[in-house]
């Protein structure tokens, strides 16, 4: 009895400090970090006593990390200042079994992906307010693909990781209480959420949440009827042709256009956000060819890309804008070899493997979303983009499903 109290104590408390860190990363890095290790702590006890719910595939997470750190201190690292410094943000992945495996009381869950998107939905409103407030500017900076400015310490690609990740976690909830209403309050948060991310406009979050939507949708029509499905699609289309007049959307849109058609036509991608991760993707995997087992090391990518573009790409591009790839799976190959970036994507291939399994619908948009938005954006290489990673695929895991609750 007691170590049922226990194990419910702490994981009802562990779920609530890893809200606090994602809701934290937005002005104090400090209270995020901290946050997260005292989560890491107090789930420890409870995942002892759940282990007989051990899931492999969270471990692939762990091993990922692992190994690139083994690579990285044992091959490439020559001061270890610079390899701690280098690698710490990382850590917290090495733990993340301790986390994915976490269960709490009945409805209290939704209780905290509630309150986190409440408290990220108020940052939006606020920064979608700083838009408006200044709009004609912000207007030309979209059109030369430039961050609009947030109410939020959080980078702005990491802060539509985050915000996405909320609309997909409201809109489950929503979609699972429809009948009620607190379900038909949570879609009308969700609806808020996902108008914010649409004015605010950053791509990686948009293609996150319309990646992890598409699980999410078929999953959750599956066993409606047929006129239930067509009411969906039709709420669908029409929602979608609403969001398309969002000003600033329509922007992003034109210079997304113009940004695929300099790569499409071989012309010059100076500015030219994806046309310089195309041409950095090209790098990439130039380098990845050269030494596949063990990689550069950390210090060594940027510099080891810059040097393999390949010839008919260095007329393109001016020195100065030559950037990384935006790219966890081919960043880590280049780091630490094919293994690495192999071990990355097989997390989420084997932890959506799982959520079909298991029918746990919100963990396998999140794992969705979380895969596409790793191809355009380094999210394991900011802390914000790891309490992200950490933090929501907790939540969801931590959800029981319709099956399990019967």
């Amino acid at each position: 009895m007691g170590a049922g109290l226990n194990k419910t104590n702490l994981s009802t408390a562990t779920l609530i400090l890893v809200a606090v860190s994602i809701c934290g990363i937005h002005f104090s890095n400090a209270i995020a970090s901290m946050s997260l290790l005292a989560a890491i702590v107090t789930s420890i006890y409870p995942f002892k006593l759940n282990q007989q719910n051990l899931k492999i595939w969270a471990w692939l997470l762990a091993t990922f990390v692992l190994y690139q750190l083994t690579i990285e201190f044992s091959i490439h690292s020559q001061n270890s200042k610079a390899f701690i410094q280098n690698n710490l943000v990382k850590v917290p992945l090495l733990f993340s079994p301790l986390l994915f495996n976490i269960r709490a009381k009945e409805g209290l869950t939704e209780k905290i992906i509630m309150a986190v998107s409440l408290f990220i939905s108020w940052t939006a409103l606020a920064s979608v307010f700083l838009y408006f407030n200044n709009k004609a500017f912000y207007d030309v900076m979209i059109l030369e693909s430039k961050p609009l400015p947030l109410f939020s310490k959080v980078y702005h690609i990491e802060y539509s990781l985050l915000l996405s990740l909320s609309c997909l976690s409201m809109l489950y909830l929503g979609l699972k209480n429809k009948d009620i209403f607190k379900g038909k309050a949570q879609i009308a948060l969700a609806a808020v959420l996902i108008l914010c991310l649409h004015i605010l406009s950053a791509r990686t979050g948009l293609l996150a949440l319309y990646f992890g939507i598409i699980p999410l949708f078929f999953m959750s029509i599956r066993q409606t009827s047929l006129k239930v499905k067509l009411r969906t699609f039709s709420a669908t289309i029409v929602l979608g042709l609403l969001m398309y007049q969002v000003p600033s959307l329509k922007k992003r849109i034109k210079n997304s256009k113009q940004d695929l058609n300099t790569v499409l036509q071989g012309t010059s991608v100076n500015n030219k956000s994806f046309g310089q991760r195309w041409v950095a993707w090209n790098a990439s995997i130039a380098s990845i060819k050269k030494e596949p087992v063990f990689g550069y090391g950390k210090e060594q990518v940027k510099s080891t890309i810059d040097q393999n573009y390949l010839p008919h790409h260095e007329s393109k591009i001016f020195v100065r804008n030559k950037v990384m790839p935006h790219n966890v799976y081919l960043e880590t190959m280049v780091q630490s070899g094919f293994l690495a970036g192999f071990l990355y994507l097989m997390f989420f291939i084997a932890g959506i493997m799982y959520s079909l399994h298991t029918k746990k619908t919100l963990l396998m948009a999140l794992l969705v979303a979380l895969m596409a938005a790793s191809m355009f954006e380094s999210i394991t290489e900011r802390q914000a983009g790891v309490i992200a990673l950490i933090g929501f695929i907790s939540l969801a895991g931590s959800l029981k499903t319709v099956e399990q609750k019967g």
